[in-house]
Formats: structure tokens, sequence, C-alpha cells
């Protein structure tokens, strides 16, 4: 009777895995609508993003460079960030001017911009910081990881 009783038991839950195992599984971070893309920043074609201008009042080396790297470290942050951009994105504008010179090393202030898409500057900031005149001159990967 016993061993009637724990088969019965164990064959209903059997049963109970085997009708289990039929379902699909359960995925609580997939969209109701299917046609939705799993990450849908990715499928927008113009996604706005953050267009870094060569820096301006910089020597030409400096300027590129300084550019690229302002874009990669908006990207490191999750940003979407380049050096070029389209109509929808924001642009960031350096200015750099020299503001005093030393024995070997001058000191450089860059103001920055930030411009809506539409053109209008959104945010100010200003930084200085005292560079190797010529890594300055050169852009040097030295330089650009002290500013």
């Amino acid at each position: 009777m016993f061993f009637k009783t724990v088969s019965r038991a164990l064959a209903a839950c059997l049963l109970m895995l085997a009708v289990a195992a039929c379902q699909p599984l359960p995925q609580p971070f997939q969209p109701e609508n299917k046609d939705l893309v799993a990450n849908p920043l990715l499928a927008l074609p113009g996604s706005v993003g953050v267009q870094v201008r060569l820096i301006q009042g910089a020597p030409e080396p400096t300027a590129s460079a300084l550019a690229a790297a302002i874009a990669t470290a908006l990207q490191d942050e999750g940003l979407p960030a380049s050096t070029t951009g389209n109509a929808g994105s924001y642009v960031l504008l350096g200015a750099a001017r020299l503001v005093q010179q030393e024995a070997g090393r001058d000191q450089v202030e860059i103001g920055w911009s930030l411009l809506d898409p539409t053109g209008i500057e959104v945010k100010r900031h200003e930084n200085r910081w005292w560079v190797n005149q010529p890594h300055w001159q050169l852009g040097t990967p030295e330089t650009l990881k002290t500013m």
C-alpha cells in the first residue's frame, strides 16, 4: 500500500515535470512587443551624440589629438561621441589660449562650449593646465593624459 502511494506521487511529480519542461522559459526582460530591438539606441540611424570639434588656438597635432582623446573619454563614460557628427549631434567646441609662459612650460586655458543641435550654447566651462611647451606643440600622449 505504501509503495503504491509513493509510486503514484512519484508518477504525478514526473508528469508535472514533463509538462513543465514543454513550456517556453520565462523571459522577464524581453519586451512584450517582439518588433522592438533589444537595445533601441542601436536601432536609431542618427542617434544624438556629441561631435568634438578641433580645439581652436591649439597647434595642429595637439588640436586633433585632443579632440580625439576627449571623444574617447566621453565614450568611456557611455556617451556617444566622435570627431564627426550628424545634424542631431551636440557640438563640443574648445578654444585654447596661452595664459602664462615660464621656462619650458606654458599655462594653457581651454574654454569649452557645448552647443545643442540648433547651435544654442547650453553649457560653458574653462580649464587651465600647465603643459610642457614642446609636448604641447606635438600633442604627445603624456601631455593629453595630464589634461
